[in-house]
Formats: structure tokens, sequence, C-alpha cells
């Protein structure tokens, strides 16, 4: 059954969102790829979320459904405008880029670009857009995917704004060659789309399935615990950081369960500013919503602002954490500004994860 939007120029709607898949078989079978006989895919693009609203104006907004500043990113309204788009939505993915090779760049130099407003020593910013919600005042988030394509393809794009590159592939051989030129080629890994899949605003399922070269999971952080060592310096005042614990969701119970202690990855000057943003959500007491890990406990616990995304190798069982999960050789990778707590990972997702 579609759901049916009530779709009004300047109001934000959730977007659509892609399952995890464990490797290239998960990914077949998720998509249903042997019997259709035919996905597309895309470059998975390592930038953050943002719809933008094109009409009299243009308004962008975040994942979270927040309204961004036009005057923090003038390159990319710049580059909307000049597209000449009325009463279109589209969706897609702010990525800076390094102007001297053309190259994107890492997420934390993107990021950079969303905390601060602009500057002309800021690196630049592509829009790479891959869908549409709205186009010449019309919903088309019924239409496919291959149509949807179309309609894209039709737009006159430019150096700022551009159509992600997409492949329809019709055998394994052909989605495997396209994965590792991905990889190659610098992106995340892919995005594999089913060709006749409608725009499934705000639900997340195997419409649209991503597969990155190594686990990833984005966890909220539930506390901390000291440092010792040379990380008792980690902090401007008080203890310094030794690990936070983190947690993923239960949408099934609303709480958040516990996955994983991890420090790895952190540098001084990382874990201090990270460990200052905690602070202000530190609580006394364990949130109600928590259930606590079958272990020792954190030193301080904190409100489920903060999340993360995290690298790792599998999923194992754990005896420790209360989501009975754990990820092997965990590393912080950086802050998902974009996503509340309520859109991490969920256990579900850390059960499909696992393979024994």
């Amino acid at each position: 059954m579609i759901m049916v939007i009530k779709m009004d120029m300047y109001e934000p709607i959730k977007p659509a969102l892609a399952s995890p898949s464990k490797n290239l078989e998960d990914l077949v079978k998720r998509t249903e790829f042997k019997q259709r006989g035919e996905i597309a895919v895309e470059y998975k693009i390592d930038g953050f979320r943002c719809e933008a609203h094109c009409g009299d104006s243009i308004a962008l907004y975040s994942r979270k459904l927040n309204q961004l500043s036009t005057c923090a990113y003038p390159d990319i309204v710049e580059g909307i405008e000049a597209l000449g788009l009325e009463n279109t939505i589209l969706d897609g993915e702010l990525v800076a880029y390094n102007p001297e090779t053309g190259k994107l760049v890492a997420f934390q130099e993107t990021m950079k670009r969303k905390r601060n407003e602009f500057n002309a020593n800021s690196f630049p910013l592509k829009y790479i857009v891959f869908d549409a919600l709205m186009v010449d005042g019309k919903d088309i988030t019924d239409k496919p995917y291959n149509e949807r394509r179309k309609i894209l393809e039709k737009i006159k794009w430019n150096d700022t704004v551009e159509l992600i590159d997409a492949k329809y592939v019709n055998t394994v051989d052909e989605l495997k060659e396209f994965y590792n030129e991905s990889l190659d080629k610098g992106f995340e890994g892919v995005m594999a789309k089913k060709v006749d899949s409608p725009y499934d605003a705000g639900k997340r399922n195997n419409n649209w399935v991503k597969l990155k070269p190594t686990i990833t999971v984005d966890c909220i952080i539930m506390g901390w615990y000291n440092g010792n060592g040379c990380r008792e310096t980690w902090a401007k005042e008080g203890p310094g950081l030794g690990a936070f614990l983190f947690g993923v969701y239960n949408p099934e119970t609303t709480k958040y369960e516990t996955l994983v202690k991890a420090g790895t990855g952190l540098n001084k000057e990382w874990a201090i500013e990270l460990l200052e943003k905690v602070r202000e959500v530190e609580c006394k007491e364990m949130p109600k919503d928590y259930v606590a890990p079958k272990e020792k406990e954190p030193d301080y616990w904190a409100s489920p602002e903060y999340v993360i995304e995290l690298r790792g190798q599998q999923i194992t069982k754990s005896p420790t954490h209360s989501c009975g999960y754990s990820l092997r050789f965990p590393t912080l990778r950086h802050l998902r500004q974009d996503k509340k707590a309520k859109d991490s990972t969920t256990v579900s997702e850390i059960e499909e994860m696992f393979a024994e």
C-alpha cells in the first residue's frame, strides 16, 4: 500500500531510509535481485542528508527536519537557483570537496561546514541529488524509482548541484563490479534500489539497501568511564575520558540497550570536545528508558542526545551488554549530528547483522 503524502512547499518531509546489509549476498537477498532480475545501484555518499525545497525561495532541511540557514550555504543556494526549478523538492547529500582536485573530502571536513557559518576558507560543497519528492508541483513519490530517475535526468544540472551516478545491473557480477568501483573511487559503498519502488517517506525497508565494506552502526552515547594513564588529561577539568558506553534503540520496548564500550578512534582534541558536549546532558542517575549493562556500569550517565557512528569488524553475542550483542574491534568515526537518538541503529538491525 502506498502512503499518500500531503505535500506543501516549505514543509519538511521525513526522508526515505535504507536498510543495512551484511555483505553482497545479503544485499542480493534483501533486494530480491535474483527474482527481479534488475536493480539500480548508486554510489553511497559520506555527507549529510539535505532536502531542498525549490520555489519562490530556497529552503534546506536536515535529516532531522530542521531548517538549515541558507546564509551558511550560499554556494548551494546559488547552485540550486541556477537550475530554475519551480515547486520542486529534491533529496540528496551535501558533501565538501577539494576544489584543487575535485575529490570529495572526509566526513569530518563536511561537518565543519555544517557546524560553522560559511567563510572564504571553507571547503566548497556539492549537493549530490539522488531522488525527488515533487517536480513542477506534482507529487511523484508514488512513481517507481526508474520513472523518478528519468524525470531527474531531464534537469540541467551544474557543477554545484549534481545528479548522482546510477547504473542498472542485471547480474551479480555487474553488482560486484560496481561495488568494487565505488570503493576504488573513495565512496562509502553502494546503495541498491528496487527499480519499481516508490519513495517511502519516513520508512526504512528493503526498497533501498546499503552496503559498506565493514560493519558500521549508529549508536547513542549512554554514559562514559574515567580515563587512566595519559587519558586522565583528556578533559578540560575533572577526570579524563577513558571510553564511552554506547547503545542502540529497541522500538519494541522503547528502551535503549547497551552494545559496546569503546574509546578507540579518539584523539585528545576530539575526546575533550566530545566530553564537553556529553557533560551538558549528564544525568545523576541512569535514565528510566535505559537498560544497564550486565557488568560494570559507567562512571557517569548521559541522556540520549548524541549519536556516534562506530565501525567494527563484526557483531558477536555478548553476555555483558543488555542488547545481547556487541561490536568487535569498535572504532569511533564521527558524530552524527544529522540523527536523533531514535534514528540510531535498532536492536533488530543488530540481530540481522549478526552472523554465527
